[in-house]
């Protein structure tokens, strides 16, 4: 398992998992607003960097800073992309988050998270699914992007104006792909056939 681990250009952390949560329960006020944001694949300078929404992402976030009632804002998923960088998964999180797009988001989260009513929910996904176990590298993304809660998925309470309530769940899917779900998402050895495409032919096409 080594082996083909290195040979896919991951190295293996000798790190104990520490499992993020399950999921993440929330309730949203009338006149509240959720934002679900995903696939952003933050990597790192280089011909590996190919995000080209920096300012739109800005506005995006900055627009929730000005929204007038409580806010929600779900990162769900690949919003760094730990696949696409070889090496022991606690350095490649380090990489990701030390490129621009990962600095200038992380810049305007902070902000927003100056409101007392805003909330920032990172949930992982397939090409960030490192973050679900390893602790370590998770502590950094939940530093550096303001981050309040963390998990696999969101379940969401919304409150009606006159009373009655929606239930919405939230998370990233891959769960429910044949080529990217985990049979154990706090396992570091668990890499599903997606991985593969990713660290094995994707990444050498880029390179």
């Amino acid at each position: 398992m080594r082996d083909d681990a290195e040979a896919s250009g991951w190295m293996i952390d000798q790190v104990r998992p520490e499992p993020c949560d399950q999921t993440v329960e929330l309730s949203l006020a009338p006149g509240g607003r959720l934002l679900f944001l995903s696939d952003l694949h933050f990597t790192e300078r280089g011909p590996l960097a190919d995000f080209q929404a920096r300012d739109a992402l800005r506005e995006l976030v900055e627009s929730l800073g000005e929204h007038p009632g409580e806010v929600i804002l779900a990162l769900g998923g690949d919003v760094l992309d730990l696949l696409q960088l070889g090496g022991p998964r606690g350095e490649v999180i380090q990489r990701a988050l030390a490129g621009a797009d990962a600095i200038e988001l992380g810049e305007a989260l902070h902000r927003l998270g100056r409101r007392t009513d805003a909330t920032i929910v990172y949930l992982a996904g397939n090409h960030d699914a490192a973050l679900a176990w390893h602790g370590r590298g998770r502590a950094e993304v939940i530093r550096q992007l303001a981050v309040d809660h963390f998990g696999l998925r969101l379940r969401i309470r919304l409150e009606g104006p006159e009373g009655g309530e929606v239930r919405l769940v939230a998370e990233h899917g891959d769960a429910i792909d044949l080529y990217n779900r985990r049979t154990d998402p706090f396992d570091p050895l668990d890499s599903p056939a997606g991985d593969h495409i990713v660290t094995e032919l994707v990444r050498r096409m880029d390179a």
